[in-house]
């Protein structure tokens, strides 16, 4: 388990899982409040955005990415083609163990394996 750092006693208190039915029910009801709370800002949002405000919000946007902001055409970008997927690069070396191995090498090797004396 992680220790908190800092004197905050409160971090550590943080750390205990629910005991009690009770307690989890309690954040069970702290966790279901929150989300009808952020679910609600956003519809509030969303509603209280009338067309011109998208316009004039988009509008901005445009002139800041023309003065070279860079979050600004970052945005642009993420609204036009979507977010980028972070690129995992995997580079794998398939070298064969054997392939350095002589011949003889090779045929003394076999003949270990299969328990007998080589040639």
């Amino acid at each position: 388990m992680r220790v908190p750092k800092g004197d905050n006693p409160k971090s550590r208190a943080n750390l205990r899982k629910p005991k009690t039915l009770a307690e989890r029910q309690e954040n069970g009801r702290k966790g279901g409040i929150r989300s009808g709370e952020v679910r609600s800002f956003k519809a509030s949002l969303l509603r209280n955005l009338s067309e011109n405000g998208l316009d004039d919000i988009t509008n901005k946007l445009i002139v800041m990415a023309k003065h070279g902001n860079m979050k600004a055409i970052e945005q642009i970008s993420i609204i036009l083609d979507g977010k980028p997927k972070e690129q995992v690069q995997i580079e794998t070396v398939n070298e064969n163990q054997f392939s350095k191995l002589t011949e003889a090498e090779l045929r003394a090797l076999a003949s270990e394996r299969a328990g007998s004396d080589p040639d």
